[in-house]
């Protein structure tokens, strides 16, 4: 009896001694977007991330008149302008870890109109690790 119940508490205390006493507590990706919308005019709309205080991005995917367009490790802080038609959707996107910092993904549009200027509006969101959550 004495030596089942030793090798019971080696067969449940094994895994615990054996795992890295280093482990990351963070998630190695969160999936960052920003919910996509339709234009109700001709745009250029210019997509941005950053990554700040250690947060990394792996990928960034965003919406061009084409398709859709993916950056593998860009490059930070990312930014590019594109022209959309009226009723094209527009969607950003970036996958990576914010560990102790933050991603931040901002659009802006700048509506062309009928009438002399543009209409422009901005958009921001940030994604930082909440206990062990990207929010």
């Amino acid at each position: 009896m004495r030596l089942a119940i030793i090798k019971l508490m080696a067969f449940i205390l094994f895994p615990f001694l054996s795992c890295d006493k280093n482990m990351e507590l963070f998630p190695w990706q969160c999936d960052c977007d920003i919910d996509v919308i339709r234009l109700s005019k001709p745009s250029s709309v210019t997509y941005r991330v950053f990554a700040q205080e250690g947060a990394t991005v792996s990928s960034i995917t965003y919406r061009t008149s084409s398709g859709l367009m993916t950056a593998q490790n860009p490059e930070l802080p990312f930014s590019t302008m594109i022209h959309l038609d009226k009723d094209q959707p527009m969607a950003l996107t970036a996958k990576g870890n914010p560990k102790e910092g933050s991603i931040v993904l901002t659009y802006e549009v700048q509506e062309h109109g009928e009438a002399p200027g543009l209409l422009s509006s901005s958009v921001s969101k940030v994604w930082i690790l909440k206990d062990g959550v990207c929010e």
